[in-house]
Protein backbone atom coordinates (compact mmCIF):
# COMPACT_ATOMS: atom_id res chain seq x y z
CA UNK A 1 0.00 0.00 0.00
CA UNK A 2 2.97 2.53 0.81
CA UNK A 3 4.14 1.76 -2.66
CA UNK A 4 0.83 2.89 -4.17
CA UNK A 5 0.94 6.94 -5.88
CA UNK A 6 -2.68 7.80 -4.58
CA UNK A 7 -1.65 6.34 -0.89
CA UNK A 8 1.98 8.80 -1.70
CA UNK A 9 -0.40 11.36 -1.93
CA UNK A 10 -1.98 11.86 1.04
CA UNK A 11 -0.85 13.41 4.17
CA UNK A 12 0.72 10.91 6.37
CA UNK A 13 -2.44 10.99 9.10
CA UNK A 14 -5.10 10.95 6.62
CA UNK A 15 -3.44 7.94 4.73
CA UNK A 16 -3.34 6.43 8.27
CA UNK A 17 -6.97 7.40 8.77
CA UNK A 18 -7.80 5.08 5.39
CA UNK A 19 -5.38 2.20 6.57
CA UNK A 20 -7.40 2.35 10.52
CA UNK A 21 -11.08 2.27 8.28
CA UNK A 22 -9.87 -0.76 6.43
CA UNK A 23 -8.19 -2.23 9.63
CA UNK A 24 -12.28 -1.70 10.95
CA UNK A 25 -13.65 -3.51 8.32
CA UNK A 26 -11.23 -6.64 8.84
CA UNK A 27 -11.69 -6.64 13.16
CA UNK A 28 -15.66 -6.47 12.28
CA UNK A 29 -15.50 -9.81 9.52
CA UNK A 30 -13.30 -11.70 12.76
CA UNK A 31 -15.67 -10.94 14.88
CA UNK A 32 -18.70 -12.02 13.42
CA UNK A 33 -16.93 -14.92 12.05
CA UNK A 34 -16.37 -15.88 15.67
CA UNK A 35 -19.88 -15.00 16.44
CA UNK A 36 -21.39 -17.84 13.40
CA UNK A 37 -18.75 -20.43 15.13
CA UNK A 38 -20.36 -20.06 18.68
CA UNK A 39 -23.97 -19.94 17.34
CA UNK A 40 -24.41 -16.25 18.08
CA UNK A 41 -24.79 -14.95 14.49
CA UNK A 42 -26.87 -17.29 11.99
CA UNK A 43 -26.32 -14.74 8.56
CA UNK A 44 -22.94 -15.13 6.19
CA UNK A 45 -20.13 -12.98 7.09
CA UNK A 46 -18.47 -12.17 3.95
CA UNK A 47 -14.66 -10.37 3.81
CA UNK A 48 -14.48 -6.61 3.18
CA UNK A 49 -14.47 -6.37 -0.51
CA UNK A 50 -11.22 -4.67 -2.67
CA UNK A 51 -11.42 -2.01 -4.44
CA UNK A 52 -10.89 -2.79 -7.83
CA UNK A 53 -7.85 -1.07 -9.64
CA UNK A 54 -8.99 2.17 -10.11
CA UNK A 55 -11.90 2.39 -7.08
CA UNK A 56 -11.87 4.90 -4.60
CA UNK A 57 -12.54 5.31 -1.01
CA UNK A 58 -13.71 7.70 1.53
CA UNK A 59 -11.25 9.84 3.41
CA UNK A 60 -11.19 11.59 7.28
CA UNK A 61 -9.37 14.87 7.04
CA UNK A 62 -8.42 15.35 10.90
CA UNK A 63 -8.17 18.73 12.66
CA UNK A 64 -4.41 19.34 11.97
CA UNK A 65 -5.46 19.28 7.65
CA UNK A 66 -8.79 21.57 7.97
CA UNK A 67 -9.40 25.09 9.10
CA UNK A 68 -12.63 26.69 9.75
CA UNK A 69 -12.36 29.87 8.46
CA UNK A 70 -15.58 32.29 8.16
CA UNK A 71 -18.81 29.19 8.14
CA UNK A 72 -16.63 27.23 5.35
CA UNK A 73 -13.98 24.73 5.87
CA UNK A 74 -10.42 24.80 4.23
CA UNK A 75 -8.88 21.74 3.20
CA UNK A 76 -5.25 21.63 3.01
CA UNK A 77 -3.56 20.16 0.35
CA UNK A 78 -1.03 17.62 -0.12
CA UNK A 79 2.51 19.28 -1.82
CA UNK A 80 2.38 17.64 -4.83
CA UNK A 81 -1.21 18.46 -6.06
CA UNK A 82 -0.45 22.15 -4.97
CA UNK A 83 1.92 21.77 -7.56
CA UNK A 84 0.38 20.38 -9.99
CA UNK A 85 -3.12 22.15 -10.03
CA UNK A 86 -1.30 25.40 -8.15
CA UNK A 87 -4.22 25.21 -5.62
CA UNK A 88 -3.57 25.51 -1.89
CA UNK A 89 -6.84 24.96 -0.47
CA UNK A 90 -10.27 23.53 -0.67
CA UNK A 91 -12.96 25.45 0.69
CA UNK A 92 -16.57 24.11 1.59
CA UNK A 93 -19.47 25.67 2.97
CA UNK A 94 -20.37 24.37 6.80
CA UNK A 95 -24.07 22.79 6.37
CA UNK A 96 -26.26 25.72 8.68
CA UNK A 97 -27.53 22.58 11.04
CA UNK A 98 -24.38 22.06 12.27
CA UNK A 99 -22.91 26.06 12.20
CA UNK A 100 -22.52 26.13 15.70
CA UNK A 101 -21.01 22.65 16.61
CA UNK A 102 -17.94 21.68 16.94
CA UNK A 103 -16.10 19.61 13.65
CA UNK A 104 -14.40 16.54 14.78
CA UNK A 105 -13.17 15.17 11.35
CA UNK A 106 -14.50 16.15 7.32
CA UNK A 107 -14.58 13.32 5.74
CA UNK A 108 -14.95 12.80 1.87
CA UNK A 109 -16.73 10.11 0.13
CA UNK A 110 -17.03 9.45 -3.27
CA UNK A 111 -20.32 9.60 -4.86
CA UNK A 112 -21.18 8.54 -8.01
CA UNK A 113 -24.81 10.29 -9.63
Amino acid sequence: MKYNENYKLLPSQIAQQVMKSVNEEFKSFFELIHKKRSGQYTAKASIPHYLPKDGVREITFTPAHFKIIQNQIRLSLPKQIKIKYNVKYLYFPIPPHIIDQPVKEVQIQPYYG
